[in-house]
């Protein structure tokens, strides 16, 4: 030491001390980096303490929701799911953006979350080829299947695919169906839900001449101006199928109908006599005898109730079982009747002056009947016994009703 200049001495024990083990120059630069360090600094702080620190510092900015959604898929985009702030989801690019759903069937349509919808939405229904859109509004279409309250559904507005090129005129829009009928030139056929342009049942196709093609639907009708015919089509496979219903000459009336009486010698003739399936022509007389219609003879009127040619025989009229309430005898369902005693019931006569019988069954419930509205009620006495049986006569003459009871055992 006694050598070394006092000039380079801070030299030397530099020199001395660093080539020590473990030692190293304490630098101006890294002395510079410890006194920016601010005081009761740590390296060990926890995620939720630095989380505080942001919470602190950014006060409401709520920085923890502003971020990206996991999940997604190519082509999809961030879209809002509600009116809450930072409320985001991955949804398909549709709606006013010009992007396009497709999705397989009506299944997955209805699968998409309501929440990821918005109005104007569009999706294509694969299978079917129809386009949908969504109205947030709309309650008749197809609900998403997490829908809530039943407003809101996907509405068709766009079956079959159409060839884009074309021509939209104003107020008209002529469509080439690819692959289909184009309907060209037939005013009197529609564009129905399957994509082919029919004939709608019930139309009515004025023409001046009869069809001369297969009919574009079943029901439709034609109407010949000239000839004055109507036909109407009962299938689509031909010509024929057009079958001719009125003609001009079946709607004329004649100008010389006949004003004598019609006598029983008059003939009547069914169908059409130029036809092959005309009918032979008969007397009135005869037509009657085959209908078995009552008639009244010369002396005798309908008026008086004197009939002539009476059928030799009559079904009763069921009536039915009578267990409650009042069977009330009425000449509409005839003057022979069968009723059973089901039960405990009331009988009222018919009105109007007239006979009524009446065969009274009791079966094994019978009950006791009453009656209303007769004057005078005579003979045997109705039991409740099991299998027995009554003729009941139920007269009313000048407005008073009786009756009469008949026992058969």
């Amino acid at each position: 030491m006694a050598d070394v200049q006092l000039s380079t001495l801070g030299s030397v024990i530099k020199t001395a001390y660093e080539g020590q083990s473990d030692t190293n120059a304490y630098t101006d630069a890294e002395q510079s980096k410890l006194a920016a360090i601010e005081a009761s600094a740590t390296a060990d702080q926890t995620g939720a303490e630095i989380e505080g620190l942001l919470d602190t510092t950014l006060a409401n900015v709520r920085w923890k929701e502003v971020e990206v959604p996991s999940g997604g898929s190519t082509g999809q985009v961030l879209k809002k799911t509600s009116g809450t702030d930072y409320d985001y989801a991955w949804a398909a690019d549709s709606g006013s953006g010009g992007g396009l759903t497709i999705v397989a069937d009506l299944t997955a349509l209805a699968a998409i979350a309501e929440g990821t919808i918005s109005d104007g939405d569009t999706a294509m229904v694969a299978d079917s080829n129809v386009i949908y859109v969504y109205d947030s509004v709309e309650v008749d279409g197809v609900l998403p299947a997490d829908d809530s309250d039943g407003i809101g559904s996907w509405v068709p507005v766009v079956s079959k695919a159409v060839d884009l090129a074309s021509t939209v005129h104003l107020g008209t829009l002529s469509v080439d169906y690819l692959g289909g009928d184009s309907g060209a030139g037939d005013a009197n056929k529609y564009l129905n839900e399957v994509g082919t342009f029919t004939q709608p049942t019930g139309n009515v196709s004025v023409t001046s001449a009869d069809p001369a093609s297969a009919p574009g639907s079943s029901g439709a009708f034609a109407a010949n101006t000239v000839g004055r015919h109507l036909h109407v089509s009962l299938g689509v496979a031909a010509t024929s199928d057009w079958v001719r219903i009125i003609t001009e000459e079946d709607a004329q009336v004649p100008a010389d109908l006949p004003t004598a009486a019609i006598t029983t010698t008059d003939l009547l003739a069914f169908g059409d006599t130029s036809n092959a399936d005309a009918s032979a022509a008969t007397t009135i007389a005869n037509f009657v005898a085959d209908l078995d219609i009552v008639t009244e003879t010369g002396t005798q009127t309908l008026t008086n109730k004197t009939l002539t040619n009476p059928k030799a025989s009559y079904s009763p009229f069921a009536a039915g079982t009578k267990s409650s309430g009042t069977y009330t005898l009425a000449y509409s369902d005839g003057n022979t009747q069968a009723a059973t005693n089901g039960g405990a019931h009331t009988l009222a006569p018919q009105t109007g002056d007239g006979v009524i019988y009446v065969h009274y069954t009791n079966n094994s419930t019978a009950g006791a009947i009453t009656t209303t509205g007769y004057t005078v009620v005579k003979g045997d006495s109705l039991t409740t016994t099991d299998t027995q049986e009554f003729i009941l006569v139920s007269v009313v003459v000048n407005s008073v009703p009786i009756l009469n009871v008949i026992a058969l055992q």
